[in-house]
């Protein structure tokens, strides 16, 4: 078990934009699944079936205005829709990261005269369903381009192919940011193919698309084909 010990020194953890990883200290995901008895006359030992899928999970640190206090706002806003959540154990790209939809269910902060304030903040699952996928890019864009590109797998008519941007910080007179994903059957993308296209980006904020497959290209990227400014971004695909 040592060798394949993790030690969390660089998670991510994003919502909607926020890049909460900035003074968190501590995040766990949780993934489940409920069950329903269904015994019948005859058997002879408990019987059980799946239904739905699950998920919460918590995330804390040093209380700052700018990172925590949006938990709380969207515990305000729980009538609109879900929040849009990338959590993963670090920031390498390539990385396995998790996306999906949720609920902030409580947000707690501060702490003792003389001591550093402190936050933690609970959320659990909504729509969309949750997706295991890859962490593609973390980090600043300025110029237009393809970002770095990961081998993934073929998609079945039945899977889906879902991408969701978290735009953390933009600066810049007048910034604007056009972002698609391409997939190809190679590495070098001598022919790449659109798959999903963002609504261009002019603010903090996160989007999630998808599209059906069947695809049968392995390799995909983020294409930077418009950008005025800066933009601080996280991008990840999933295929499910």
């Amino acid at each position: 078990m040592g060798a394949n010990t993790t030690v969390l020194t660089d998670a991510l953890i994003a919502l909607n934009g926020e890049n909460l990883a900035q003074g968190a200290n501590e995040m766990t995901l949780t993934l489940g699944t409920n069950t329903e008895n269904n015994n019948c006359f005859g058997t002879r030992s408990e019987n059980s079936t799946y239904t739905l899928k699950t998920a919460s999970g918590s995330v804390g640190g040093f209380y700052a205005p700018e990172g925590s206090d949006v938990l709380f706002r969207d515990i305000l806003q729980n009538d609109v829709d879900p929040q849009l959540l990338a959590a993963a154990v670090d920031q390498t790209e390539g990385q396995v990261a998790y996306i999906l939809g949720v609920r902030i269910t409580s947000h707690t902060f501060g702490g003792n005269h003389g001591e550093l304030s402190k936050y933690s903040a609970d959320f659990a699952s909504a729509n969309p369903e949750i997706r295991i996928g890859t962490l593609m890019n973390v980090g600043q864009l300025t110029a237009t381009g393809p970002l770095t590109s990961q081998e993934l797998t073929a998609l079945s008519a039945t899977q889906r192919l879902y991408g969701q941007m978290h735009i953390t910080a933009v600066s810049g007179g007048t910034p604007s940011l056009d972002i698609k994903v391409e997939s190809d059957v190679d590495a070098g993308f001598a022919s790449p193919v659109d798959r999903l296209t963002f609504t261009t980006a002019t603010e903090k904020g996160a989007e999630q698309l998808n599209t059906l497959g069947p695809i049968t290209d392995t390799f995909y990227r983020f294409n930077v084909t418009a950008i005025s400014g800066t933009f601080d971004v996280i991008l990840v695909l999933a295929i499910n």
